[in-house]
């Protein structure tokens, strides 16, 4: 009998090179819902949070005197959301909170294009779970970190207490 070679077949390569993309509405290692908006969770665990739980979240933290009270803190609130699975796009992030339930009631609402400047600092980049440690390094980032920092921590706060 003729002995059959066994071929190993090689994972990685440019699967990994374009993992989580989306081309052409072919997603690698991710989901694409129906509305196009994309998720991607490669943990595949289902979500934490509820898009209700989320927008309750939103509600109590924004108005005048609150965490959420410039259109630019929600850059703080997206980057806690993409911490926890949501797209790395912030305009992806921002139409996805404009279709939350209750989102009308929002007093401020997400606007890609009034956070563009703002989602261009530095800490976007880092992750959520790293600003405790993270350090500005210009007086302007510096504030404006502040600020989206308290948003966040007051969002995710509020989310946690949901759960409870």
């Amino acid at each position: 009998m003729e002995q059959q070679e066994e071929t190993s077949q090689h994972f990685g390569g440019i699967y990994n090179y374009f993992e989580g993309a989306t081309i052409h509405n072919l997603v690698i290692n991710g989901n694409l819902s129906k509305s196009g908006n994309e998720y991607y969770n490669n943990t595949g665990e289902k979500p934490r949070y509820s898009d209700a739980e989320i927008a309750r979240a939103i509600t109590a933290v924004s108005g005048k005197g609150q965490p959420l009270s410039l259109k630019r803190h929600f850059v703080g609130i997206i980057c806690v959301l993409q911490s926890m699975g949501w797209p790395r796009k912030f305009a992806t992030c921002c139409t996805r909170i404009n279709s939350l339930p209750g989102h009308e009631n929002f007093p401020i609402d997400c606007d890609s294009n009034a956070i563009k400047s703002t989602q261009l600092m530095r800490f976007t980049s880092v992750d959520y779970k790293e600003w405790d440690s993270y350090e500005p390094k210009n007086p302007e980032e510096a504030g404006v970190f502040r600020e989206c920092k308290w948003a966040a921590d007051s969002f995710l706060e509020m989310l946690n207490m949901q759960s409870q």
